[in-house]
């Protein structure tokens, strides 16, 4: 049985399904779109996937608080943040660091304004696409940081989406055939539409069965370099999502 990873491989697919001709850069182009929204809506949802959460680490400056998305996906060389979820000091092995409301953090910063403390963060509050921490780093402290991306439209022939694999044809190949469908009209289009759009629907749910963090009290995961089993690695301290 063929193995369908690209974006390529879905539109052409999802021609096929609907009786189009993969020959015509009008159908594919077109199947690549409903591919593309498929990919889009699903990952833009409220479930928190697990395939969307990364972690990496980011050194900070010290005397500067502010840090913008684009700074952190760089440095853990992804593409795009969504949001930030925990922080926590690789260099001291504190944390995870208290979150904060951005106004609950700015109140308390600018009242402590006249000493100017610098030292060790303890928390921080994230605005937008940037996040703060307090109190200032004093020194260019190493911290790790666990995000979710924020995946990008598809626009390469042979690039791959963030889902699963296992999960890919059925979530992407289905919606993009059931809307092919739809859009040609007809009895017999629009039932093999709404059979597409169920099976769809049906792929998304098991994948949220595997995937997604329906109690997100009862998960931990664990940063690597927080972790005792490695070489220079200090106690345990878990992600509580």
């Amino acid at each position: 049985m063929a193995t369908y990873n690209t974006y390529l491989d879905f539109a052409e697919e999802a021609c096929r399904l609907a009786q189009m001709d993969t020959s015509l850069s009008a159908d594919v182009t077109q199947a690549k779109a409903y591919v593309n929204e498929a990919y889009l809506r699903v990952c833009a949802g409220p479930d928190e996937w697990d395939f969307l959460r990364q972690d990496g680490q980011i050194t900070l400056t010290a005397g500067s608080d502010v840090y913008t998305h684009a700074a952190i996906a760089t440095a853990l060389s992804v593409t795009y943040i969504d949001r930030i979820l925990h922080i926590v000091n690789d260099t001291t092995g504190y944390g995870p660091l208290a979150s904060m409301d951005w106004d609950a953090l700015e109140e308390y910063a600018y009242s402590t304004q006249d000493s100017d403390p610098r030292g060790e963060p303890m928390s921080w509050a994230q605005w937008n696409t940037r996040i703060r921490l307090y109190p200032n780093p004093n020194r260019a402290y190493v911290m790790g940081v666990l995000v979710r991306l924020r995946p990008a439209a598809m626009s390469s022939d042979t690039e791959e989406p963030l889902l699963p694999a296992a999960h890919r044809r059925p979530v992407l190949v289905n919606y993009a055939a059931a809307k092919l469908l739809q859009i040609q009209g007809g009895g017999e289009a629009l039932n093999n539409a709404r059979e597409f759009m169920a099976d769809h629907e049906r792929a998304v749910r098991e994948m949220r069965a595997a995937h997604a963090s329906a109690n997100a009290q009862n998960i931990r995961v664990v940063h690597p370099s927080l972790n005792t089993g490695l070489p220079g690695g200090s106690p345990s301290v878990p992600w509580l999502l």
